[in-house]
């Protein structure tokens, strides 16, 4: 990134209105799934309007998933814009594009690494190593529960850039999704079925089994109505979150947004509270249970009311069974053993000790 590419960046953005950028420092970023750098950029004193010195840039990876999520990920800036002092938990951005005929897409935000910093590495949350401050942890799920409640049955769920997941529209796709399911198992099955423990093959084998049941049981009367849905981040591990480093009353920062959708809050808190966390993390001064209740205190506090600590524990439950599959696909998408296994040791345990599988019997 040049002086000259990134003023002329701004200009076409009708960001910058007079003046130029002088002088730009570039750091890599370690993101694994898209191209990040950190900028220190120094402007010419004529410079109007007064612009941030140091931004974070972001551009797709060249996949057809990359430009994708991408694609996504720009649409949500600009549509979060519109409305952008009601969701602090945003990221302010200067520059969100993305080019029709290439597919590419580039975001430029804020760099807040000066005060704040993630609660947990990619890797420390992998390997399960350490636990942020359970202040930090109610700060996040606080955080998240609250940008819920912003979209908690809004009347735009269901219409670009809210879409809902598609594999929950109807009875139809989710049967579909279901086979799919069926099928990624199989595959990780050939692959790893001569070490994996017999009896996680069999309770997963069972709950693919009687997944189907779910839609008339539970999804049939929320998806096609919207009802209890919101708008979801469906990547909402601690390490897609920013944290101030010294104040610990400042603003909760939730970042990635490349493949949000519409669907069941309980989703984005099983990704938080489950899938990295071990039995007796999740049972440890009953963090698993205090998280929970903290986000629907946290969506009562934001005017949400129909919805009770029963019916979060519910979603909860059925959640695990659905963002188990999400370890198995990593498998066949050909993530690394030591990412996918843990993940799925971890989800195996949760559903074992919630007793998901009797919500499908």
């Amino acid at each position: 990134m040049t002086p000259d590419t990134l003023t002329k960046l701004l200009y076409e953005a009708k960001v910058l209105q007079r003046g130029s950028v002088i002088e730009v420092h570039t750091a890599e970023n370690e993101a694994f799934n898209s191209h990040v750098q950190h900028l220190k950029v120094s402007y010419s004193p004529d410079a109007v309007p007064h612009m941030p010195t140091e931004l974070v840039i972001k551009k797709n990876v060249p996949t057809d998933w990359g430009r994708e999520a991408g694609r996504s990920e720009v649409a949500f800036y600009q549509f979060i814009a519109q409305d952008a002092h009601h969701f602090p938990m945003i990221i302010p951005h200067v520059v969100a594009t993305y080019d029709e005929q290439t597919g590419d897409s580039l975001l430029l935000l804020q760099d807040l690494s000066a005060t704040h910093h993630l609660p947990l590495t990619r890797q420390q949350q992998i390997h399960q190593e350490g636990m942020p401050a359970e202040t930090t942890l109610h700060q996040i799920v606080a955080t998240l529960a609250a940008f819920h409640a912003a979209w908690w049955e809004h009347p735009q769920l269901g219409t670009p850039p809210l879409e809902l997941d598609t594999d929950f529209q109807d009875e139809e796709h989710f049967r579909d999704y279901c086979q799919w399911l069926d099928q990624n198992w199989q595959s990780c099955l050939a692959a790893e079925g001569h070490w994996l423990p017999q009896d996680v093959v069999s309770e997963i084998s069972e709950m693919l089994r009687l997944l189907p049941r779910a839609w008339e049981r539970y999804l049939a009367r929320r998806f096609p109505t919207h009802h209890q849905l919101s708008f979801l981040h469906t990547d909402a591990y601690l390490a897609n979150f920013l944290v101030p480093r010294t104040n610990e009353d400042g603003t909760v920062y939730m970042m990635d947004w490349q493949l949000p959708f519409g669907g069941m809050g309980a989703f984005d808190l099983v990704m938080m509270c489950a899938s990295f966390w071990t039995s007796a993390q999740r049972q440890e001064n009953k963090r698993e249970e205090t998280m929970l209740r903290r986000y629907l205190a946290t969506l009562h506090a934001h005017g949400v009311t129909n919805y009770t600590w029963d019916q979060l524990w519910e979603d909860y439950r059925l959640m695990i069974l659905i963002f188990l599959q999400v370890a198995i696909w990593d498998q066949t998408n050909g993530s690394k053993q030591d990412y996918w296994w843990p993940k799925l040791q971890c989800l195996v345990s949760a559903a074992r000790d919630h007793d998901c599988v009797s919500l499908l019997r």
